[in-house]
C-alpha cells in the first residue's frame, strides 16, 4: 500500500468508525498529510470541528470542498469499504501513524521552544499522551459502572483460611482472611442459663 492509499483510509475510517473519529478528530492536523488534496479535505474537516464539535458528514463534506478535483480524490475514500478498514490490522496501523504523528508534534513544539522559550503545558506529559494513544475505548473502568472488576481483581488471588466449621465457612464465603480484623456475633436464646467460668490459676 502506498502512503498516499493509506492516507486515503485513514480518511475513510474518519467516517467508517466512530471510536476513530472521536479520538483522532481533536488531534488532527493537516500536517500529517502528505498529498495536497487530502490537506484540504483534513482542513475541512478541522474547521467544521472548531465551529460545530463534530465531523461534517458525507454529503456537507462535498459542500465544503470548492475544488473539483479534490471533491473527486474525497469521493474515492469515500468508496473503500468499511470492512476494509475496520479489520485489526488498519486499526493498528492507523494507531500507530497517529502515534507518530503525536509525537512528532511534541519534537516540532520542543524545538520551537528552544526559539522563543514559549510553551504552555509540560512536554513530557504531551509525549507519555502520544505513547499511550488508543482507540480502546475499554481502557480502565468506571467505580460505579463496574464494581465486579473490583471485587473480582481483589479476591482472585486472595487466601482464605478455613474455620473447620462447614456452616460459618459457608456464611463467611471459605473461612478468615490473612491481616482481616473478624468479629463474629451470636445471639443467646436460652433463659435462665446459668454461665459457669472455669479458669486455671497459673502457678
Amino acid at each position: 500500500m502506498t502512503d498516499l492509499e493509506f492516507e486515503q483510509v485513514i480518511i475513510k475510517a474518519l467516517y467508517a468508525n466512530a471510536d476513530i473519529s472521536s479520538k483522532v478528530v481533536p488531534e488532527l492536523d493537516p500536517g500529517w498529510f502528505t498529498n495536497v488534496d487530502h490537506k484540504y479535505i483534513v482542513s475541512a474537516i478541522v474547521d467544521y470541528n472548531a465551529k460545530f464539535s463534530n465531523m461534517p458528514n458525507v454529503i456537507e463534506m462535498r459542500r465544503l470542498l470548492t475544488d473539483e478535483r479534490t471533491v473527486t480524490e474525497f469521493n474515492k475514500c469515500m468508496d473503500i469499504a468499511d470492512a476494509d478498514v475496520n479489520t485489526p490490522y488498519m486499526l493498528d496501523e492507523i494507531q500507530e501513524f497517529v502515534r507518530r504523528q503525536l509525537l512528532r508534534k511534541v519534537q516540532e513544539n520542543i524545538l520551537e521552544y528552544r526559539v522563543n522559550k514559549k510553551h504552555t503545558g509540560s512536554f513530557a506529559e504531551e509525549a507519555a499522551y502520544a505513547e499511550s494513544f488508543t482507540f480502546d475505548t475499554k481502557v480502565g473502568f468506571s467505580f460505579f459502572e463496574e464494581p465486579e472488576i473490583i471485587y473480582n481483581d481483589f479476591i482472585k488471588n486472595e487466601v482464605v483460611l478455613p474455620t473447620g466449621c462447614k456452616t460459618m465457612d459457608e456464611m463467611i464465603h471459605g473461612g478468615l482472611h490473612p491481616q482481616s480484623m473478624n468479629i463474629i456475633l451470636a445471639a443467646c436464646v436460652a433463659k435462665d442459663t446459668k454461665v459457669k467460668i472455669r479458669y486455671k490459676k497459673k502457678n
